[in-house]
């Protein structure tokens, strides 16, 4: 009963529990597991120092001070975000022969500061024989986001998608906004390839839409933009804004993705996305460039009724370059 009762106190009373076991003639019931229960609750609800004065009394009565001890104290620096005295404590242990459980190396490796820090540990663990599996891996992965190591990140990242290891769209994100943060577009990218064309698939986040979209742009890969902004109807029934396919088809015009950019066109015409004028004007050139000028012409005169053409200048100088062509095409064809 003393056990179960030291472990259900808050490390005062727990304390004061065992000042009454030891001093009032109840010295037999105070062993290694009378302490460890006490120490629980030191952990539980005390501070660092008071699990480190309570291995010092035991050592006082002649009590081993093992593993699970030291598993308590590290695991209370953790808890206190004291990663730096958690490694001290580990270096304590090696130089005892002491050896912690796989669990609580992973826990220090979240707390770390860095990955080199990280890497420590994990080096520590190789040492002790300790494997350093997907969990180990996952740990790393999180601090080197953390502290924004992005090359890092992404390899750790692709060992546990080699593994087979679940993963999920939050994990996704981290590395996803990690790679845009440190301006790793290409990975980014991987990353989201990764989620929509390996099995199983995963759906992205409209936030790794939004950054997926951005790296594309930013590396010139018009063509994948347009692939992101169609996964994302099709996935989540988000329409593109029109700035993003203003963008996009401006940037399939200049890459003579003129393909590319009629089928992006027709997309949107079925979803009723509005169009600036600066969109359709890649249309009419994309049609214009792969010899459909007569569909070049109704949209032109499209934009006139709808008003999107302010400029009357401008609207037939323009139409009649069209119908000149139209004109010298079917010249060519008689």
């Amino acid at each position: 009963k003393w056990i179960q009762l030291l472990k259900q106190l808050d490390f005062n009373s727990s304390l004061k529990l065992l000042d009454h076991l030891e001093t009032h003639d109840l010295q037999i019931y105070c062993d290694e597991e009378v302490y460890q229960s006490c120490m629980y609750a030191q952990w539980k609800t005390g501070e660092p120092w008071h699990v480190k004065s309570l291995m010092a009394r035991m050592k006082d009565r002649g009590l081993l001070v093992g593993s699970n001890e030291y598993a308590y104290l590290v695991s209370s620096y953790l808890n206190h975000k004291d990663s730096k005295q958690a490694l001290l404590i580990l270096d304590q242990m090696e130089s005892e022969n002491i050896t912690l459980g796989k669990e609580l190396y992973d826990d220090v490796i979240r707390v770390c500061e860095d990955g080199c820090e990280a890497e420590v540990i994990a080096d520590r663990m190789r040492k002790n024989y300790i494997p350093v599996d997907n969990d180990t891996h996952l740990a790393l992965f999180e601090v080197y986001c953390r502290s924004r190591e992005s090359e890092e990140a992404f390899e750790t990242f692709n060992k546990l998608v080699d593994a087979k290891f679940p993963i999920d769209a939050g994990l996704c994100e981290k590395l996803c906004e990690v790679s845009d943060i440190t301006m790793k577009f290409q990975n980014l990218l991987e990353c989201y390839s990764t989620m929509v064309d390996k099995e199983p698939k995963i759906t992205p986040t409209n936030e790794i839409y939004r950054i997926a979209f951005k790296a594309a742009v930013n590396l010139d890969r018009y063509d994948d933009a347009y692939n992101i902004l169609e996964h994302r109807f099709v996935t989540i029934n988000k329409p593109p804004a029109p700035r993003m396919v203003e963008v996009t088809l401006l940037g399939l015009n200049n890459a003579n993705q003129y393909e590319t950019a009629i089928k992006m066109y027709d997309s949107c015409v079925k979803r009723e996305v509005d169009l600036s004028f600066n969109s359709l004007r890649a249309v009419v050139s994309a049609y214009e460039h792969t010899d459909q000028v007569d569909k070049a012409i109704d949209l032109w005169r499209d934009m006139k009724d709808k008003g999107i053409i302010q400029d009357s200048q401008t609207y037939h100088d323009t139409l009649e370059d069209l119908l000149a062509r139209m004109y010298s095409r079917s010249l060519q064809v008689e």
